[in-house]
């Protein structure tokens, strides 16, 4: 383990890896091989409300590295976090191809009147489709 200054990257990696386990067993949860996890509001905006909400900047935080992982070096910001990430974030099963989808449609970008309707219109799609997987799996049990 060593001690790190963090970079804009590195730092966002720290807050991912903080609620890695939240994510884990969210994904253990879904019964939904190969899903990943997209955040509502965005992970961003939730680290974005978080330092705000708690009054820190980057320069607040010093990093550990340990492996490919990089955690908080002050635990106190760690538990806050987690128990901030568990009580703000909405976590939506995804295929992968869905979570980029749903990133393409500008929803990290200023939102517009297409991107909106483009939303909506993939939302239901997203919805039938799973609902024919979903029944698939539950015929062949």
């Amino acid at each position: 383990m060593r001690l790190i200054t963090p970079t804009g990257g590195e730092l966002k990696r720290a807050f991912r890896c903080e609620v890695h386990d939240q994510i884990s067993e969210f994904k253990k949860k879904q019964g939904f091989p190969g899903c990943e996890v997209h955040h509502e509001p965005h992970f961003h905006e939730l680290i974005r409300k978080f330092m705000s909400e708690y009054k820190l900047s980057e320069e607040d935080f010093r990093l550990v590295k340990n492996g490919r992982f990089v955690y908080f070096e002050n635990k106190l910001i760690a538990r806050l976090w987690r128990e901030f990430h568990e009580d703000n974030a909405v976590l939506i099963a995804v295929t992968p191809d869905e979570h980029r989808r749903l990133h393409k449609f500008g929803l990290n970008k200023k939102k517009n009147k297409t991107n909106v309707l483009n939303l909506k219109k993939y939302k239901w799609n997203f919805l039938k489709e799973f609902l024919v997987y979903y029944s698939t799996i539950v015929a062949d049990c």
